[in-house]
């Protein structure tokens, strides 16, 4: 079971990473599709400046630990000059909540599209 509030910022993260794509990716083309894929695997312990891992005792994870990994693609195209202006500053904040809700975002926008990955933070769930 993961917790609920590791739960509610994936969701929300997907959510906002989905959101993009349905208003920028394929803004001036013909339909296209979103890619989602998701997986969840063990969480990899913290090392010492050594490179030895690190016991739970100082600061490492537990085996047990898990986190959430999402892609989420598209063959659209993204343009600065599209980006969506909102002098009332109700916009624009999606890549700043999803690397706040997330403990890696990474973003690669390439002219046959835009993938994001979003890592989760580790979860005892």
């Amino acid at each position: 079971h993961w917790p609920e509030d590791g739960v509610e910022d994936v969701t929300l993260a997907v959510t906002e990473a989905v959101t993009n794509v349905v208003e920028h990716a394929y803004h001036d083309h013909d339909p296209g599709s979103i890619h989602l894929y998701a997986w969840i695997t063990p969480a990899a312990r913290p090392v010492t400046p050594d490179g030895i891992p690190a016991s739970p005792a100082t600061g490492g994870a537990p085996k047990e630990g898990r986190k959430v990994t999402v892609v989420v693609s598209d063959n659209g195209r993204w343009h600065p000059e599209r980006r969506t202006v909102d002098l009332n500053g109700h916009r624009g904040r999606g890549i700043a909540m999803m690397t706040a809700l997330m403990a890696a975002v990474h973003v690669q926008r390439a002219s046959n599209g835009t993938t994001v990955v979003l890592v989760s933070s580790a979860s005892l769930g």
